[in-house]
């Protein structure tokens, strides 16, 4: 399990070092260094702790509807045909800290990579220090329009 875990933070490092988001979230490059330093973090301790509630994983693909029809959710924010996630994340709700999310993007191609749904969750989840959880999922558009939502698990 730790190979795979250690595979999977250089996978996702390499590609954050070499991700430019400067223009897509209007961030500085310190402040992506530290969102990298976070990730760094976030690996070492799951394979320093050997967390078992911690969960990394690539799941079935899922639908925008099976949270929009699901009862289970609540819809927090959502954005539509946005160019930059900078346009909008000021308005995204803070999350708390102990609660479940789900962040559902649909976006134009060139926009999917794990650098930016890195970077997207990391924006979000600034104040979250433990206890809780973010599931992010990131398809391909079917309009060529950015799509954007937020959900909350209301177990």
């Amino acid at each position: 399990m730790k190979n795979k875990i250690e595979q999977l933070k250089e996978q996702l490092i390499d590609e954050m070092e070499n991700y430019d988001p400067s223009e897509e979230f209007g961030i500085s490059e310190n402040k992506y260094q530290s969102i990298i330093e976070r990730v760094h973090g976030f690996f070492d301790d799951i394979m320093d702790k050997e967390d078992e509630s911690i969960t990394i994983a690539k799941r079935e693909k899922a639908s925008r509807e099976s949270f929009l029809e699901n009862p289970q959710y609540k819809t927090l924010y959502e954005n539509h045909s946005w160019v930059n996630a900078k346009d909008f994340i000021s308005e995204i709700p803070e999350l708390k800290e102990g609660n479940s999310y789900v962040l559902y993007l649909e976006v134009v191609p060139e926009k999917i990579s794990s650098a930016f749904a890195a970077t997207m969750i990391n924006q979000l989840i600034t104040g979250m220090q433990s206890k809780g959880a973010l599931e992010c999922t990131v398809e391909e558009s079917t309009d060529s329009n950015n799509h954007f939502w937020l959900f909350e698990s209301k177990e």
